[in-house]
């Protein structure tokens, strides 16, 4: 399993500055401006994470997680979108894009999603080699309110 990050962005200056801010954090980064370019690179490495823009002159983002997801099913993506129309995001999310972030972000809030992905792929790569039981992934855990009878706040026991 590869630790690297793997941008896909036509507009090179991203490229290099996310690139600048992992390489910060000791993490290995390559970059691709093309997405077809991209999607022959990808074949020969796979890579931790794999951060894809949203909209790109020579293919749409959910066109290449598409092809990105059929290479390698486990495959975690964050989409990057500049958009504040979500139909792009949801079309990437739909194509198999494990997450998506809005520009501009914080190098922290990139940072958050880059592990919170990586770790999620270790979580399902144990799980299915059998080295953890199902849902002790290392997403959050989320507390969903339940409700009674009447559809009124109810209370957890135990």
């Amino acid at each position: 399993m590869d630790s690297a990050v793997f941008i896909i962005d036509d507009e090179e200056i991203i490229c290099k500055s996310l690139e600048a801010v992992f390489r910060r954090h000791g993490i290995e980064t390559m970059y691709e401006t093309n997405p077809l370019e991209a999607l022959r690179r990808y074949e020969l490495r796979n890579y931790n994470v794999v951060l894809v823009d949203v909209l790109m002159p020579q293919m749409k983002g959910s066109e290449v997680i598409a092809r990105l997801k059929r290479m390698n099913p486990m495959c975690n993506i964050i989409v990057m979108t500049a958009f504040s129309n979500m139909t792009h995001v949801i079309e990437c999310v739909e194509a198999g894009a494990a997450d998506y972030i809005t520009k501009p972000f914080s190098d922290v809030e990139l940072l958050m999603h880059v592990v919170g992905c990586a770790l999620e792929r270790v979580s399902r790569w144990r799980r299915s080699f059998g080295l953890e039981p199902k849902g002790t992934g290392a997403g959050p855990v989320s507390e969903k309110p339940t409700a009674n009878e009447e559809g009124q706040p109810g209370r957890r026991s135990g």
